[in-house]
């Protein structure tokens, strides 16, 4: 990240726009890693407390930055001093890296992600092996579909915005409201934890259902405080149950590769975000049809996370954790190892 901001200070080519794009990428990648590197440093017993604090203290770190880049921006500050103040952060956090614990009690579960037990196994035995288990697949599958919806409601919620009020000078002020929200959203997630781990799936459904209602919401009503309001509703609800199933996730994964399960899932999520993204630009629907299709999706969902963990898994199921002594399929139910 670091090196991609200095080549926006110096570059002004395509070329430099370019490898701006691909270390870009390799920054953004590095938060992948720092997420399974703190499950591997803490227990299991904190992995909702650790999960929700890092997720929180991200999250107000945006509203700190678009709050105060705010405030630059009425002083009409220049770019440089942006700039600079990004250079500066970004550098701070490179000399707290080294300083980050070195060794841990599951490193050797991190060094067995190797090369060469990737190449000896080959990639869709470790895939397998890594997904191994219904409720994990299904806690995935969520994962990428709500990602993929929750990205697309951001990326247009600006346009919603000035569709419906050209003139509002509050957009910048609610997206840093919708990032305040997610963090008391990650918060709220390690003190329900316990009553969401045996209630199983019926979290994720509910959580589905109220989003669709809410792009509903967005979509057909052309209120710009409702719509306002509505955006950081939904950016709450997400960022609480994205905390809760990446933590779920960890716990059902039995061979500590989580930067393998981390990265797929957000992957899978990203390239469905991408291919739901170049249908709607190819549609040309209107903002608020966007959004009622936003709806339909996180409806699609709902439907699909009601009837899958109750559906037959072909003659799978009777080597499932998920299934009792006399072979029948119960409700997912997300129990700790």
């Amino acid at each position: 990240m670091l090196f991609s901001y200095f080549i926006i200070w110096c570059g002004q080519s395509l070329l430099a726009v370019q490898i701006i794009q691909i270390t870009y990428g390799f920054g953004a990648a590095a938060r992948m890693a720092f997420s399974s590197y703190m499950f591997l440093l803490v227990p299991e017993e904190e992995y909702q407390r650790m999960t929700s604090l890092t997720t929180t203290t991200s999250l107000l770190s945006f509203v700190l930055a678009s709050e105060l880049s705010q405030l630059l921006a009425l002083v009409k500050f220049s770019y440089s001093i942006f700039l600079g103040l990004t250079l500066t952060s970004l550098g701070i956090c490179c000399v707290t890296a080294f300083l980050l614990p070195k060794d841990c009690p599951s490193s050797l579960i991190y060094s067995s992600v190797t090369a060469s037990r990737v190449q000896n196994e080959g990639w869709i035995r470790l895939l397998e092996e890594t997904w191994k288990g219904r409720n994990l697949q299904i806690l995935s599958l969520w994962w990428a579909l709500a990602y993929a919806g929750f990205s697309l409601v951001q990326i247009y919620g600006t346009n919603l915005f000035d569709a419906i009020d050209s003139q509002s000078k509050f957009n910048g002020h609610v997206l840093a409201a919708s990032q305040a929200a997610g963090s008391l959203g990650a918060i709220c997630a390690v003190y329900i934890e316990q009553y969401t781990i045996k209630s199983g799936v019926v979290i994720y459904v509910i959580g589905s259902a109220v989003m669709c209602i809410v792009c509903l919401g967005m979509g057909l009503l052309a209120k710009i405080w409702v719509a306002y309001l509505l955006y950081v509703v939904i950016s709450g609800i997400y960022q609480t149950l994205t905390c809760l199933v990446s933590v779920h996730c960890g716990r059902l994964l039995s061979n500590g590769k989580f930067i393998l399960l981390f990265s797929v899932n957000n992957f899978v999520g990203l390239l469905l975000e991408t291919l739901l993204q170049a249908a709607l630009e190819i549609s040309r629907l209107s903002i608020s049809t966007q959004y009622v299709c936003f709806a339909g999706f996180f409806l699609l969902a709902t439907v699909i996370f009601i009837v899958l963990p109750f559906a037959d898994d072909d003659g799978k199921s009777k080597n499932d954790s998920s299934l009792t002594s006399n072979d029948e399929p119960e409700p997912l139910i997300l129990e700790t190892r």
